[in-house]
This record gives C-alpha cells, structure tokens and sequence, in this order.
C-alpha cells in the first residue's frame, strides 16, 4: 500500500513539472512572437498581389479641374484604358458586340443622374461611395465631367 501510495505521489510530481516546463515552453515561445493585428501590405504574404493605392491627392472644394481630381483620385483605379483596369475589362465584356465603350473617358452615352445613381448605390462589382468619401459637390463635378468626356 505504501508503495502504490509512492508511486501517485511520484507520478503526480513528474506531470506536475511536465505541466509547469510546458507553460514555460509556451510563455517563452509566445514572448519572441510580435502579434500584428493589421500587417501593412509589405509585411502581407509573400505571393500575394498587391494593391494598387487611391492616389494621394487633396480635392479643392471647388474649381474646374474639380471632377477630373474626383475621377483621377476615386476611379481611374479601376476605369483607366487599358487590359489591367477591372472596371474597364467588366465594362468591356458587358457591352461587347455592341458600340459602347468599356472606357468610362469614352463614352458617349453617360447621364449625370446615372453617374451619381451607380456612384452611390455601386453596381455589379462596384463598390457604392459614401458621402463621407466623395461629398455631393464633388459628384456633382465628377458626374459633369464624365457626361462632357466626349
């Protein structure tokens, strides 16, 4: 009896010390670790593509460039000429076969209060823009002079 009494108590130390060298092990290995809860994009997966960045630019309240900037800053990232733009290559699969342009610059066909319906409500794969992002005036003016672009 005494024996058998030995025996737990031995068992009982040893996988109290593997108990306590594993929370040694853990605490040591997660104080070499830095946790990063939003990783910039260098610091993202190897192999992953990067985004391309909103340009930085300020927008004048007003002015007539006002709806180019708009245009230059919110949208050319998506709808510039050319095969890498998915706004363009989206627009240009939609309408083919026919005579409207997948190039927003080069339509004819552009409606003010259509531009500022898709701009606020998005459409398909386009993300909607709130107020917050692009004010009304400058809607206003992006929405202009997408329908002038001719």
């Amino acid at each position: 009896m005494a024996k058998a009494s030995e025996e737990r108590s031995m068992t009982s130390r040893i996988a109290k010390r593997l108990f306590h060298t594993g929370l040694l092990a853990l605490a040591l290995g997660l104080a070499g670790c830095e946790v990063k809860s939003n990783p910039t994009q260098e610091e993202s997966i190897p192999g992953t593509p990067r985004l391309p960045e909103v340009a930085k630019m300020d927008i004048q309240a007003d002015g007539p460039g006002l709806g180019k900037a708009v245009y230059t800053k919110w949208c050319s990232i998506c709808h510039s000429d050319g095969p890498g733009y998915p706004g363009t290559v989206a627009l240009t699969e939609r309408y083919k076969g026919t005579e409207i342009s997948g190039v927003l610059l080069k339509r004819t066909d552009l409606d003010p209060d259509f531009i500022k319906g898709v701009v606020r409500g998005g459409l398909f794969n386009m993300p909607n823009f709130r107020k917050t992002e692009i004010s009304d005036a400058e809607l206003d003016a992006l929405a202009n002079y997408l329908a002038s672009s001719k």
